[in-house]
């Protein structure tokens, strides 16, 4: 990715993305307006872009002038017309400087109807995306929206104010000052202006993915309305409709997204079946990152506990045998083995054991009252254990097949158990992680391999040390743990294990990280704040 000044007088902030070892024939157009500037951590331009890039197609993303990191240089005082001005410059620039000569033009709300014209303008744009774009009253649109507010009060209560307004004169200065202000929805072509530009764009056979939140509910209320406007028009093969009427305007829960994100996928794949994925990465499970694991140099260090170390030959060799053995002690319908192990060398291997043999982890605090764990347990329908000897009473009591880590070590270090050949899916779970119950029960999440591998590729890529050296920090019960102890792990990095007390001692954990030439380590907020204390009273 690289950022762009472009513009009259390079005003114009951008972000260009482009596929790693291919050129895609067309490229992707996105712009904040509207309320999407007011709603930043959304970032829903990142994540199309994103997706896009994973399909091999390039995106350049850009705040309109005035807005974001640009700056306002045109004369122009019509807000239609200075967007305008602001996309044909961005055409111009990705043209002249980087060789695209189609573009695929990507709006919601206000942006849309800035992709509308500029689609109609502009013979160089070759897709269209329109989310919550202009929407025109049809019969059964009127019937439906008459019908639902007929019998209720607070409607009549508007028009009752409306009216009001309308009898004193003040409906029409409301009006003139709501227009003169922020206007979400930009300026809607007419109807039937709006229906000329589409019927050109059908002529030029330009491919149109239409879709329609709940957010517009209050003007567009049904999946076929968008094709009702428009009577007149055959859109035959170049219109994708899509209605999304439980999502937000911006589609901000994450299952609504995806929805949008996946038909946006097929759409384009459809559509720009030429464009190179070559580069598309393959989904992968935590089997292929643990065997990445396996391949770092069995000398050096993986972990570090007490003036003691265990290398990656060792960790991987534990790993794989104590997978052996859980896949030869549990049937293949026994998936969820409990971990109930203090901090240790074989917590971690243990871990990593598990996931090798295609199980699945429920971690178990054994700092946790029993009446917790027995719901823990209970809920999440674990039927066997494994745990240190001083923790097998709590599980033998509620009936489970216990395995003790002392026990399976010996047989360990004497038996090779052999290892059954395991594929995960990227859907197959990984571990259970419980809430804290605060507001009542607690409750169980799965987190599957797919997610869980993304995560661990994303932070190699964004983090990317050398063999850096970790602190395990997070108790296992926290989902936090996963990312500390994988991601290091993932980049043959070094992590360094701490009791359970020294947590809770910020001096001495500064101190221990000095000593150790720790170089990352993952702390909420509150252990952070005394952590920075710590160091202000050692005069660090």
């Amino acid at each position: 990715m690289k950022a762009i000044s472009f513009g009259k007088s390079q005003n114009l902030i951008g972000i260009l993305r482009e596929p790693d070892g291919s050129k895609s024939e067309v490229i992707a157009i996105l712009w904040n307006t509207g309320i999407c500037t007011r709603i930043g951590p959304n970032r829903f331009n990142v994540e199309i872009a994103e997706a896009l890039a994973n399909q091999g197609i390039a995106s350049f993303r850009f705040d309109l002038g005035q807005l974001g990191d640009s700056l306002n240089q045109s004369d122009e005082v019509k807000f239609i017309e200075r967007n305008q001005n602001d996309l044909k410059a961005a055409f111009d620039q990705l043209e002249a400087e980087y060789g695209y000569q189609k573009f695929l033009l990507i709006g919601i709300c206000s942006s849309a109807i800035d992709a509308f014209h500029a689609a109609v303008r502009d013979t160089r744009v070759q897709g269209l995306v329109m989310v919550d774009t202009f929407a025109y009253a049809t019969p059964r649109f009127k019937r439906s929206y008459v019908s639902e507010r007929l019998f209720k009060t607070m409607s009549w209560k508007r028009l009752m104010s409306r009216k009001a307004k309308e009898w004193t004169g003040e409906w029409e200065k409301t009006r003139a000052e709501a227009e003169a202000g922020d206007n979400f929805e930009g300026e809607w072509p007419e109807q039937v202006d709006a229906e000329k530009g589409l019927g050109e764009l059908i002529d030029r056979k330009i491919p149109m993915f239409v879709a329609y939140t709940g957010g517009f509910q209050h003007v567009y209320g049904y999946e076929t309305q968008f094709l009702e406007m428009f009577p007149n028009l055959e859109f035959n093969d170049t219109l994708s409709l899509s209605f999304h009427p439980k999502a937000d305007h911006l589609f901000t829960l994450l299952e609504d997204r995806q929805l949008f994100l996946d038909s946006l996928r097929k759409w384009t794949k459809q559509n720009f079946a030429n464009i190179s994925t070559a580069n598309t990465p393959q989904r992968r499970s935590l089997q292929d990152v643990l065997r990445e694991i396996e391949s770092f140099e069995a000398a050096r260090v993986a972990l570090e506990f007490h003036a003691k170390s265990m290398t990656y030959g060792e960790l991987t060799s534990q790993a794989r045998n104590l997978a052996g053995y859980l896949q030869s002690q549990t049937e293949e319908n026994e998936s969820l083995i409990g971990l109930c192990l203090d901090r240790s060398f074989e917590l971690i291997s243990s871990i990593l054991g598990i996931l090798k043999a295609g199980k699945t982890y429920l971690p178990l605090d054994p700092h946790y009252p029993s009446e917790r764990l027995e719901t823990m347990i209970q809920i999440a329908r674990c039927k066997t254990v494994l745990c240190h000897r001083r923790h097998a009473d709590i599980y033998r009591n509620l009936g489970l097949k216990v395995f003790i880590w002392e026990d399976i070590a010996s047989e360990l270090a004497v038996k090779t158990f052999p290892l059954n050949a395991v594929h995960s899916e990227i859907h197959s779970p990984a571990y259970v992680i419980f809430t804290s119950g605060s507001t009542g029960t607690p409750k169980g999440v799965v987190l599957g391999h797919g997610a869980l591998t993304e995560l661990l590729d994303w932070h190699k890529e964004r983090y990317p040390a050398e063999h850096p050296k970790t602190v395990q920090f997070t108790p296992i019960s926290f989902d936090v743990s996963f990312q500390e102890i994988l991601s290091c792990l993932h980049l043959g990095g070094t992590l360094t294990l701490i009791e359970e007390e020294l947590r809770l001692d910020p001096i001495a954990l500064l101190e221990l990280m000095i000593e150790a030439k720790t170089e990352r380590i993952f702390l909420p907020f509150v252990a952070l704040q005394f952590l920075s204390e710590a160091a202000v009273t050692l005069k660090l």
